[in-house]
C-alpha cells in the first residue's frame, strides 16, 4: 500500500446526507474501476458513497490499469475546483490494480468530493464520489475565553484578537476554521505571565466571505476557547452590488477567455490592476497588464481547474487615470471523465 500525505490543501449537500452503516463506494467507467473506503458512509441524494472526517483517511484502490504504468489522481472539490494528488510516482501492480492511502487535512473542505484515476498509458480511468465530514474540534474550556474586535471586519482590516484563561507562559496554538469548514493554521503565541494573549491579526482578500470561527488551544493545558466573527467584502468595488457589471457569458475550465476593454481615458502604457471574486467572496490578485498607445487593453485570462464553478466578478483598475470597472463570468465545470482534460 502507498501512504500519502493529503495536509497540503490550503456544505450543500449536508442537508440531504444521512449516515448509514457500512464503508465502500464503487465506481467503474473507460475500462477502469475506484474503490473508496473511509471510515463510514453516507447516503447523498439516494446515492451510498463513503466518507470520513477532517484528519481521518480514505483508501482509494484501482483496477483495471495496465501493468507497471503511472497513475492520474486527482479529487474535484464540493466548489467544482480540482486538485492533484499525485506526484508522478503512482503505478499499477503486475496485476494492473494500485491502492493508495489519503490523509484528509483539516484545510480540505466539508462536503461531496469525487476522486478520478486515468491510466497515463492505457487511458483508462474511473471517478468515485466520496464525502467529507467536519473534522471532531476540541471543546470549549470553562474559563477561557477569546475576543475579537470588531466582531465584523471587511477583507484587507486587521483586527484585534485577545484571550485570557491559559496557563502562565505556555505556547498557544491559532487556527481559523473557515465557512466552508476547512481550517487554515495561523501558528503560535506564548502567553504572558496572566495566561492572556493579545495581538492583530490582518485579513487577506483571499479570506471567503461568511461566518469563521477563531480557536486559540494551549499545548500544555489543552484549555481552548473559541469566538465566531463575520468577514464582509473589503473595501474598494463592492461586488455584491455589481449588478452593472459588463457579462461574459459562460466559459468553461481549462479554457482562454479574450478580453477587449475600452478606456475612456486610459493613459497610454498606463498599468491597470487586475483582480477575480470568486463565489465564496475570496480575491485572488492577477497581476497588471497595460493599456495599448490608443487607451485600449487588450488581455487573455486562463480558467484554469483549480478555480471554482459559479460566477465570478473580475475587476479592474487604472493606476494612474483611476477608472474601474467589473466584469461578470459563470464558470462551467471542465471536461470530468479521464482523459478529456
Amino acid at each position: 500500500m502507498t501512504s500519502r500525505s493529503f495536509w497540503r490543501l490550503a456544505l450543500l449537500l449536508a442537508l440531504f446526507a444521512v449516515a448509514v452503516p457500512g464503508r465502500i463506494a464503487l465506481a467503474q467507467e473507460r475500462g477502469a474501476s475506484l474503490v473508496a473506503e473511509g471510515t463510514s458512509t453516507m447516503t447523498v441524494g439516494g446515492q451510498r458513497v463513503a466518507a470520513a472526517r477532517q484528519q481521518e483517511t480514505v483508501t482509494l484502490g484501482g483496477a483495471g490499469f495496465t501493468a507497471g504504468e503511472f497513475i492520474g489522481l486527482w479529487i474535484t472539490l464540493p466548489d467544482g475546483s480540482v486538485v492533484g494528488l499525485d506526484d508522478d510516482d503512482l503505478r499499477a501492480a503486475e496485476d494492473g490494480m494500485f491502492v493508495v492511502e489519503l490523509g484528509l487535512g483539516p484545510a480540505l473542505p466539508v462536503g461531496l468530493h469525487r476522486f478520478s484515476a486515468r491510466g497515463q498509458r492505457s487511458g483508462s480511468g474511473a471517478i468515485v464520489p466520496f464525502y467529507l465530514m467536519p473534522g471532531r474540534g476540541p471543546n470549549t474550556t470553562e474559563g477561557t475565553s477569546l475576543m475579537f474586535s470588531p466582531a465584523t471586519a471587511r477583507q484587507l482590516d486587521t483586527v484585534e484578537v485577545s484571550g485570557m484563561g491559559f496557563r502562565a507562559n505556555e505556547t498557544v496554538s491559532l487556527w481559523l476554521t473557515l465557512p466552508d469548514g476547512s481550517v487554515v493554521s495561523l501558528g503560535e503565541v506564548q502567553a504572558d505571565a496572566t495566561g492572556a494573549v493579545t495581538g492583530s491579526l490582518f485579513l487577506p482578500g483571499a479570506l471567503p466571505v461568511g461566518r469563521h470561527f477563531f480557536t486559540a488551544r494551549g499545548i500544555e493545558s489543552g484549555s481552548t476557547a473559541i469566538t465566531p466573527f463575520v468577514l464582509q467584502y473589503g473595501n474598494g468595488l463592492n461586488v455584491p452590488g455589481a449588478r452593472l457589471a459588463a457579462d461574459l457569458g459562460r466559459a468553461p475550465q481549462r479554457s482562454v477567455v479574450a478580453l477587449e476593454i475600452a478606456g475612456k481615458s486610459f493613459a497610454p502604457g498606463e498599468s491597470v490592476s487586475f483582480w477575480l471574486t470568486l463565489p465564496n467572496g475570496s480575491v485572488l490578485a492577477l497581476g497588471e497588464a497595460h493599456a495599448e498607445a490608443n487607451g485600449n487593453l487588450s488581455l487573455e485570462l486562463y480558467l484554469d481547474e483549480s478555480l471554482p464553478t459559479g460566477t465570478h466578478y473580475l475587476s479592474f483598475r487604472s493606476n494612474r487615470s483611476e477608472q474601474g470597472g467589473f466584469l461578470r463570468l459563470f464558470l462551467a465545470p471542465g471536461p470530468q471523465e479521464p482523459g478529456q482534460e
